[in-house]
């Protein structure tokens, strides 16, 4: 049985008397006794260890990190922006366009404003966004805990839009909300051929592992 021990804090987890440790032998902690708590739980349930986005695999990954390791996440997240996923506008249908802009474009401009980043709407996969400062946003990465670093790495990864994920993490948009976002091309094309099984399970991944993420970043800011 573990126990939880509070150090400027931090909640570490002694099993015998002995920290437990990650893979690359570096301190296993939480960053609030709720955080420390679920983590515990999901410790004494071992399906969790196949799910990359619980608390468990989480926190052992951010954990694990290194200071390298902490400076490729952001510059895999910055490389992101280019081509972020609310940025594409390559549909001819007007009603898709329309509902495109109707629930992207208000991030987009607030984004923008916020970290003084000119970005530009591509018509095609092939359109690239010119050489964008990045300044401010990077700032704002170095800023967050290897928690909530690591999330909106994963978290961006998984919807492909930082610019979304962004929002996510500041609790300004929750996980179904993010789901119907992430959704708005498969939603479409579902109104014309219609839903497959295999389409329900992928559905059903995203949206628990968008629950998942919220319940970690709820306990981690």
């Amino acid at each position: 049985m573990c126990k939880i021990v509070k150090q400027r804090k931090k909640f570490f987890f002694l099993k015998k008397g002995k920290n437990l440790l990650t893979p690359n032998g570096k301190f296993l902690y939480a960053k609030s006794l709720k955080h420390a708590n679920l983590l515990l739980n999901e410790l004494k349930n071992k399906y969790k260890n196949n799910d990359q986005f619980s608390v468990l695999n989480l926190t052992f990954f951010s954990c694990n990190l290194s200071t390298s390791d902490k400076e490729k996440i952001k510059k895999s997240v910055l490389d992101l922006i280019y081509d972020d996923y609310v940025l594409y506008r390559r549909f001819s249908e007007k009603e898709i366009r329309k509902k495109m802009e109707s629930s992207f474009d208000k991030f987009i401009l607030c984004f923008s404003k916020k970290f003084k980043i000119n970005l530009s709407l591509m018509s095609t996969i092939s359109c690239k966004q010119k050489d964008l400062n990045l300044v401010l946003f990077l700032k704002f990465l170095d800023k967050l805990n290897i928690f909530e670093l690591v999330v909106f790495y994963k978290l961006s990864k998984l919807t492909g839009s930082v610019i979304l994920s962004f929002f996510f993490i500041k609790e300004e948009i929750n996980d179904l909300y993010l789901f119907e976002l992430c959704n708005i091309e498969n939603n479409f094309q579902q109104k014309i051929w219609g839903k497959t099984s295999e389409q329900n399970k992928v559905d059903k991944y995203f949206l628990d592992s968008l629950k998942n993420i919220s319940i970690f970043v709820k306990n981690v800011g």
